[in-house]
């Protein structure tokens, strides 16, 4: 990750199919867990699994300020021309036009009745994705903020 467009769309997509993917284990873990104690089997270590999904809200958050850390080192790290922020900013544009579609997904997806459940133990991730045009924009801004607004002491 060297900061740019590419990298921003890279978070957008780890978050929407982490997020998607955990949803869809643990709706396949609860109906493993009726199935284990409907066919007589001691119920305790899936109880211990189910108590760790919390811990997954936390986790996502944790992701999020890495690739952000990471993106944001990577651009101070990396020589961009400020002749390039003007391709950087257009990037940026169309980027916007797709985010808030993948949070609309997100919403549709997470407000499935099925789903009531398992939005209740991701409040934080549920927020993040809610919000996440206006975080991919922020993040866009700081990363294009770091990677041009370095001073120009490299020559060609």
């Amino acid at each position: 990750m060297r900061g740019s467009i590419q990298d921003l769309a890279a978070i957008l997509g780890l978050l929407f199919g982490m997020g998607i993917t955990i949803y869809i284990v643990i709706m396949v873990m609860n109906g493993f867990t009726t199935g284990w104690v409907a066919a007589g089997h001691d119920p305790t270590p899936l109880n211990q699994a189910h108590a760790a999904y919390g811990l997954f809200d936390g986790a996502m958050v944790l992701v999020l300020t890495f690739l952000i850390a990471i993106i944001v080192i990577g651009a101070f790290y990396v020589y961009a021309h400020p002749i390039f922020l003007v391709p950087y900013i257009m990037g940026l544009l169309v980027l916007m036009l797709v985010v808030p579609q993948f949070s609309n997904i997100w919403t549709i997806f997470s407000s499935n009745a099925a789903f009531a459940e398992i939005n209740s133990m991701f409040p934080i991730f549920n927020k993040i994705m809610d919000n996440l045009p206006t975080l991919i924009l922020m993040i866009g801004i700081l990363v294009g903020a770091v990677l041009y607004g370095k001073p120009q002491s490299r020559t060609l």
